[in-house]
Formats: structure tokens, sequence, C-alpha cells
């Protein structure tokens, strides 16, 4: 293990560390993790610290500071959740500006002035603590239009050493109770209202306790002070009054549900598993990436199923057992792996201890290994590998022959004495196995790729590398190629700046991209996927890894009468796009959103089973995602949707309720319509938000979509040279069912569409979200309420389409039914 000497390393911290509370735990468990490592720790508490926190962090060796004007000049800073130092950020940075300032978000959203400080460009880096709270953060962050720099990598550590908190693992069966335990800072939106009636449900063999820590005025306002029944035993302390070493002994189980908080995850769930304690909590935010449902924990969709979950645990114990034991390992592997969680701090630390920030070379320690792929390309090798051996970096020489029949594995021998080594691959196995090949021997820290007929410039990879310096969390940073040959056909093909939007439409990553190897090794490096477009197969993978960027680093690629290129150029364009959704539709994976009105409670089941028979015949690469925003407030459909979402488990990857209880009132029809244009938009923002997705697939819930519906939109939006950006099914307009929802704006007026004169795709201004499917990296990233002063979200979203240059499409080969009433379903045709 790697320490740093005194004075080596520092970090500037932004607040202060507590025993109890989430954010302010972490940071105590992290400074636990930077000692560890001899990094130096510098505290500066919003106001006076703890007395015995502050004895707490001396004995450790920080070294805590009071806030003074300029104090985090030129210093790395980090702060977790911290919202009044994101108040002073800006004074802070107009005092002397900090070299990096990491910010760490513990919610699912965005703090109002996180996003004012990340436009401004005050913060460098943020810290993810999962992928879902990454695609919760990303989309806002990112409509700011300042890029996202991550802290890849970041996992929160637990140290069950920990000095306040002394987390001692230890399986405890029930012998004369079984306990049950919730614990939270005191705050309404940490507690549900309805938590005394979870408890009260569950069913023992033993007498049941329950012990409530955190409990205070805010949470008796929201939950009551004393339970609504009187057979419940039960316990509370105040927050803080007793030691979380003292909690967790008592309880066999945690049952953790919130009140509307959206925390990613909670810090008492990783406590819980450190400490031998069963979790039960939602299925939602971050928590189905921190636990798997029915091996280390349960992930429960309702209240109800939470007490069910804690009854069975009651009822079984050696399933309970092997529930602890199972958690409790994930625990060790995930969270209290020290090197693995303080491999991002090293990185950074590494990239800020720099002598200048715009350093080209980063340090000699690195090592690159080049790797060539080849086959019976034996005129063509040794430029190959004499441009390979005098790069300006010295680099690891891999030839892999994909068994030649030619002369090339005696040329790759030729240079050997000259520090190549020759890996021959018998039989034939393709150019993805002969790379993937090459890089398993690899030693180097990072990947670069040759094909035997292609040739780097002598600071090819000294270009590349001087990218990679200035990206120190990219997977990969990609170049310019500039063609030659006997059968050139084009001259330069630019590696213009990133956007995933426009990685979707063509590639431009070509097949000498920097990797940086764990990200390689991370995505699964190379596979034969379409039997071609290999590059670009990569390349979708590794950006769902972090954000690549552009490099100087120009390839020269030839071409030949044999070469691939060559052959697809000589193809017409038709030819071309034929090739393309093959590997869009390998990469891309769909979400499906649904806002639950409830106005047709009955339907649900229809509506449920054709989505997903809809969904059976899709040709996806993996069972897509379903969430369902419910905004009925109807709890007997809440509990109709989950029956129904039950029968269909092998159908959906995934499947999450998220109750969206919102009211609005009115007093005049316009105010109606006003109210409830305002309230789609909003839904849909969430929906866009919440969606994990590349591709997003909107279906009404009184909107019956038909058995090849699901495929013939999945076809027609990923189809083409250039993909339409959004296409949507056709259905009838329930006030108007002369009319199609969906047409175009003339002037100052909608013209909707009355008839379909045969089945081809049409181009449309508008449709509505009935049945909508769409990209959301390359579409409008919000969705507004109004259109010229007319409440409608959904021309709203294809009039910004339009204006940006977009194509949206109406398939009148996907007609979906439109339900009035449960028995009055208006047929497209």
């Amino acid at each position: 293990m790697h320490t740093y000497r005194p004075g080596e390393a520092e970090l500037w911290v932004a607040g202060y560390p507590s025993a109890y509370g989430g954010a302010d735990t972490e940071l105590d468990h992290l400074i636990d993790l930077w000692r560890l490592f001899g990094v130096e720790v510098h505290l500066v508490p919003n106001g006076e610290p703890d007395r015995a926190i502050r004895a707490h962090c001396d004995r450790r060796g920080c070294i805590t500071h009071t806030d003074r004007r300029g104090i985090f000049r030129d210093k790395l800073v980090v702060s977790l959740c911290n919202g009044e130092f994101l108040n002073r950020l800006p004074a802070i940075c107009a005092e002397g500006r900090p070299r990096q300032v990491v910010w760490i978000n513990c919610m699912t959203w965005t703090f109002p002035q996180e996003l004012e400080c990340h436009k401004a460009g005050l913060i460098d880096r943020h810290a993810f603590q999962s992928d879902y709270q990454r695609r919760c953060l990303l989309p806002p962050l990112s409509a700011t239009g300042m890029p996202v720099q991550e802290l890849a990598g970041y996992r929160p550590y637990c140290s069950p050493q920990n000095a306040l908190q002394k987390l001692n693992y230890e399986y405890r069966a029930p012998a004369d109770y079984f306990g049950m335990g919730r614990i939270s800072r005191d705050d309404a939106a940490k507690y549900p209202d309805d938590m005394w009636r979870l408890f009260a449900k569950v069913t023992s063999p033993l007498p049941t306790k329950t012990y409530i820590l955190g409990f205070g005025s805010q949470a008796m306002g929201k939950t009551g002070k004393i339970p609504p029944c009187n057979w419940l035993d039960y316990m509370v302390w105040s927050p803080g009054s007793l030691p979380v070493s003292e909690f967790y002994p008592r309880i066999h189980v945690l049952l953790h549900r919130t009140g509307g908080s959206r925390e990613n995850w909670p810090r008492a769930v990783i406590e819980a598993m450190a400490s031998g304690v069963a979790v039960i909590a939602e299925r939602d935010y971050g928590l189905p990436e921190l636990m798997t449902d029915g091996e280390n924990g349960f992930l429960c969709g309702s209240s109800d199923e939470m007490s069910y979950r804690a009854s069975q645990l009651a009822f079984d114990e050696p399933l309970r057992k092997r529930i602890v034991e199972a958690a409790h390992e994930r625990f060790l592997t995930e969270h209290k792996d020290a090197e693995r969680s303080m491999s991002p701090w090293r990185e950074l630390l590494e990239a800020v201890s720099l002598p200048d920030r715009a350093t080209t070379v980063p340090p000699r320690t690195e090592r690159v290994s080049l790797i060539i792929a080849s086959r019976n390309q034996g005129r063509y090798l040794h430029e190959a590998l004499d441009s390979a051996l005098a790069q300006s970096v010295a680099c690891e020489v891999i030839a892999v022959d994909d068994c030649s029949i030619d002369d090339s594995p005696s040329i790759i021998r030729e240079y050997l004495d000259r520090g190549a080594q020759l890996v021959q691959q018998n039989p034939h196995a393709g150019v993805c196995a002969a790379r993937n090949a090459g890089a398993a021997l690899a030693t180097g820290d990072y990947l670069v790729f040759l094909d035997g007929d292609d040739v780097l410039p002598i600071d090819f990879v000294q270009r590349h590398l001087e990218a990679m310096a200035n990206a120190p969390l990219a997977p990969f940073v990609y170049g310019p190629a500039a063609a030659f040959g006997d059968a050139c056909h084009a001259s330069y093909w630019e590696a213009p700046a990133h956007d995933v939007g426009r990685l979707w439409e063509q590639n431009y990553v070509n097949t000498s991209a920097l990797w940086r190897r764990t990200a390689f090794e991370a995505v699964g490096g190379w596979r034969d996927g379409v039997k071609t477009m290999w590059d670009w197969d990569l390349a979708l993978r590794a950006t769902r890894w972090g954000t690549p960027r552009p490099s100087a680093a120009c390839l020269h690629y030839r071409q030949h009468a044999d070469s691939w290129s060559h052959q697809v150029c000589e193809k017409t364009a038709e030819d071309r796009s034929a090739l393309m959704p093959g590997v869009r539709r390998l990469n891309a994976k769909l979400s499906i959103g649904c806002i639950i009105s409830g106005r047709l409670p009955g339907l649900f089941p229809k509506w449920l089973s054709q989505l997903a028979q809809s969904v059976k015949l899709m040709t996806l690469s993996e069972a897509p995602e379903l969430l369902l925003l419910d905004n009925s407030r109807n709890e007997q459909l809440t509990n109709t949707m989950q029956t129904e979402l039950a029968r269909y488990h092998g159908t959906f990857g995934s499947v999450r309720i998220i109750p969206y209880p919102v009211r609005f009132g009115w007093e005049s029809e316009q105010q109606r319509r006003d109210a409830v244009a305002g309230f789609m938009a909003t839904a849909c923002n969430r929906l866009r938000a919440e969606l994990h997705g590349d591709i997003h697939w909107l279906v009404e819930d009184d909107v019956l979509v038909p058995l090849q519906g699901g495929d013939r939109l999945w076809q027609a939006v990923t189809a083409g040279w250039r993909p339409p950006h959004a296409v949507a099914g056709t259905y009838r307009n329930r006030h108007v069912p002369s009319q199609f929802v969906g047409g175009w704006w003339r002037e100052s007026h909608p013209e909707e569409i009355t008839m379909f004169p045969d089945q081809q795709p049409v181009a449309v201004d508008f449709t509505g979200t009935g049945c909508l499917m769409y990209w959301p990296s390359r579409t409008p990233r919000e969705w507004r309420s109004h259109w010229k002063k007319v409440p409608a979200h959904d021309w709203a979203w294809g009039m910004d389409l339009k204006a940006s240059g977009g194509t949206l499409l109406m398939l009148p080969a996907v007609p979906c039914g439109h339900a009035r009433t449960l028995h009055d379903i208006i047929p497209c045709a």
C-alpha cells in the first residue's frame, strides 16, 4: 500500500464530520481513508465545531482552521452536500480561486446554487455515488452549458473501525424478541407518514420491538408522536442521543422508507450491512445498485410489501441469516476496500499536484502498450511496426497475427530484437479477438490499437497523452485521421468535440484512440457485434463510463483495394446506411415511461398487457426498464399496478413506481388548460431525468400499443445514415376523433392530420406524448408547457425540436387505440 510522505499530498474540506448524519458521517469515514494513506487533511467548519468531534479529528492528525478570507486559495477543496459552502463558493473564488473544487451531492436532485456554481465554472469535479445518481444529476448539470468532469470511480468508504461509530459485525439470532429499526436525522422528508403503520403490520413468532433513532419534532409532525395502535412495543431516541454502535445490536432488521427526501442511498443501509442487520428498503433511487433483491436484502415498492418482507424474515431465520451474510460480503467488497476507494482520490491528487495544469505529458511511470492486429498484411507491416517502435514516447509493442497465410509472422519476427512481441492466433478468430489477445498480454496503463496496414506519426502517442493529461477522467481520447494509399477516396476525418447525441448518429472515433486500460476492461473490450464498425461499438459502450476528449494525434489511415474502408466507399450511401442501425440497436438501451393519471384505473391490466406483448416482440439487446409516475392518488390502483407488474418480471429489466401526487386547481377553463400543460411538462421533465436509457419511449396510460408497435418504432428511430430524432405512433383525438394527434403549425394555427394516404412515415411539426419514442441526447433538454401562449407541452417540444433542425416522424404503421372510457376505445383505422 503506497502512502504519501508528510507534505506530499493534502486535501482541504469545507465542512466538518459528525457521527450522526449521512454526508457528515461519510466525510468522517473519508477522513479515515485519507489519513490511512498519509494524506494531510485540513478542515474548515462552517461554524464552531463540537468539542468532542474536534478532539476526534485532532487525534487523527487533522488540522482544523477557522474560516477566513482566501483560505482556499490554490487548494484542492472537497465538500459533501454542504449547502452553506455552495452559497459562499462565488465569494470564496473571488477571494482566491481554489486549484480544484470537488463537490459530492448525496441526493438525486441538484441544489439550485449547485447549478449556478457549475454554470459559472466554480465546481471542477462532481463525485457521483451511483450510476443512478449520475443519470439524475448529469442532465440538469449539462443543461447549464458547462461540461461535467467526474471524480470517476468514486465509492463511499466505510470503516468499521471508525472511532465515532465502531460498527462491529455480528450475526444475532432473535432470542426473546424480533427487533425492527429505523435511523435518520430529524427531517420530515426522511420519514414516511405511514411509518408507524409499516411497523405495526409486521407479524412475528416472537414479540416485536421497534426502535427509532433520530426521532424529533420534525419527524413527529410527519408521522405522529405515538403509534395509532396500542400493541406496538416501541422506543425512540432523539438525534445523537444514542451511539449507532449501541443501536444496531438491538435490531434484527432495518426498514428504511423515506418520506420524499430522494437521497441516492442512505448511509444507514451501509452501516446495517456492516453490522449484521438485514435491510428492507425502497426499490428506488440508487438502492438497486447497493442491494440485490432477495440476495443481500429486500427492495420493495410499497410499505405493505416492506411489512410483508419483515414478517417473512421474522419467520424464516435461515433466510435472514443468508441475507445478513451476503450483505456483509457485499459491504466488504464495495465499501471497506480502502485501495479501491482511494484510487480516484490518488488520481486526483496526482493530477492537481503537477506543477502546471497544462502540463503536456503525464508522469513517465505510466506505460503505453501499442497493439498491432493484422492478417495477411505482410506488404504493409514494415511501415506499421517501424512507426510503432519510432514513437517519441517509448511504448510496449505487441503484434498479433490472426493466422496469416502470407509472410506476416516472419516479418514480425524481424522486430523481436527491437523489443516487439509476437502473438500468433491460430485458428483465425477475427480482428476483435486479435486485439483482445494483445490487450490481455499488455502491461501498459494505456492501450493504443493499430491495424497492420496503417501508420502512426512519430508524435502520435505523445499527442494522445497530452490530451489525456488534461482529461484525467476520460475513458479514452481520440484523434483525426488522414487517408493515404493507392485507393484513397477521402482525405481527412475530423475529431470533433465529444457529443453523445452526435456519436449515436455517426462514428468519429477511429481504431487508434488512446484507451485508459481500466475503462477498456470495464466495458468488455472489443466485440464482433454486427461484424463491422467495431470502433464505433466500443466507443458507444465506453461513453457510459465517462466523457471522452478529442486529441491532436492524427492517424495515417491507409486505403487500398483490399481494405474495408475502400470496399465501403465503393458502396452507395444507401448500402452504408444499412450497416449503421445494427450498431445502434446493439448498444442502445430503451427506457419506457408513463404518467399514471388514474383517469381509467380499470384499463391498467389491458394497457400493461399490450405494452408487454409489444416489448416481447422487440429486437432489443437487453430488457427495457419501465417507470410509472403515479399521479393517481388511488391506493387501489397502486395495488393493482404492483400485482399486474409482478406478472411481467422477465419482460422488463427493472420496474419502478414513483409516487407523484401533484394537485392543482383552477377557476376557469383557461386556468385548467394552463395547469394541465404545466403539470404535463413538469412530469415529462421528471421522466426524462429518471429514465436511464439512450432511447426513451413515452406511452400514455389510455393509449393501447399494437402488437408490432414497439418494434416498428424501434426500427424507425435507429434507422438510416442519420436516424430521426423522434418517432411517434398514431392515435386519434379523444375529443375530436376525426383528427389524429399530430400535425403541422401553419403560420398562426395548428393543422392536425385527418388521414394518412399510405403507410409511409410522415414528417410533422408536433405530435402527442401518447406513443412517442425519442433520443434524449438529440432532442430538446426540457419540456415547456406553452407554445405561442397555447397550453400544449407536446406542441412546444415538437416546435423546439423543429427549430433545432430535428426530425419528428409519425408512423401510420403503428396505429394505437385511444380510450375514452373503459369500453369505448377509439381505433386508429
